[in-house]
């Protein structure tokens, strides 16, 4: 059994790898309760832990064998006997939302899937089955209110993927750089999309999600109005994230 000390380690690693002071998930979830921000951000590290097997590896074996082992860490997990600081972390978040090993293993699944460099047409599906189900995940543990929801998170969570895909492993998509524009309006499009038609009952839990999807639609008006250029990666500073961040919870507080 762990000590208070070493969850409040593994909560520290959590929050340094998924939501530093500065990024999008900070400001996603800094208008949510403590206790709900910490375990979205112990969900989110794990989905960065399989995210840096993508982007720090060439050598698809070695990407497999880093697989393998967090479908073994996560065996262990499931025994109570976890020993990464993210696993750690997690298995406090179980003691209180009905996240079922089955999910996080397709994860892992649907993250190997991304292996092989995929155009952008057969990308956005693989991207639901891995990463993107983060924010299926997410939106579960908000609590979602209409039967939609979940679906919708997924199918946003795929677009806010790809766009992390996009701006940090270009080489994940096989597809010339000069279409790389049309996809940022995809997502972009998609995005605004999604926060106009998520049921209304749900703008309050959806919160963080809601935060993210504006933050990514509105990086994406930026590099489209800088005519695609992906010579370089475009970010929002962080007073406007906190602005766009603190102007949706005004609007969709409880």
């Amino acid at each position: 059994m762990s000590s208070s000390s070493d969850l409040a380690n593994a909560l520290a690693y959590c929050r340094g790898k998924a939501a530093p002071p500065g990024s999008s998930l900070y400001y996603s979830t800094l208008f949510i309760p403590p206790r709900l921000r910490a375990d979205l951000h112990a969900v989110h590290a794990f989905g960065q832990e399989l995210t840096g097997v993508l982007e720090e590896c060439s050598d698809p074996g070695v990407m497999r064998v880093k697989f393998s082992w967090w479908r073994e860490e996560l065996a262990r997990l499931f025994q109570h006997k976890p020993r990464h600081p993210v696993s750690l972390a997690l298995a406090d978040v179980l003691r209180r939302h009905e996240l079922v090993s089955g999910q996080l293993v397709r994860m892992i699944d649907g993250m190997e899937a991304l292996v092989t460099p995929l155009p952008w047409n057969e990308l956005l599906p693989r991207l639901e089955q891995g990463p993107g189900r983060l924010w299926q995940i997410t939106a579960q543990m908000c609590g979602s209110r209409a039967r939609e929801t979940p679906g919708m998170a997924l199918t946003a969570g795929s677009l806010i993927t790809g766009f992390q895909r996009l701006q940090q492993s270009p080489r994940a998509l096989a597809a010339p750089v000069s279409g790389i524009a049309d996809h940022y309006r995809t997502i972009q499009e998609g995005l605004e999309h999604f926060s106009q038609v998520l049921p209304a009952t749900d703008h309050a839990h959806q919160l963080p999600l809601l935060i993210m999807a504006r933050l990514v639609s509105r990086t994406c008006a930026e590099i489209l109005r800088g005519s695609g250029n992906t010579d370089r990666r475009v970010t929002l500073t962080p007073l406007r994230k906190l602005w766009i961040a603190w102007r949706l919870q005004h609007r969709y507080r409880r």
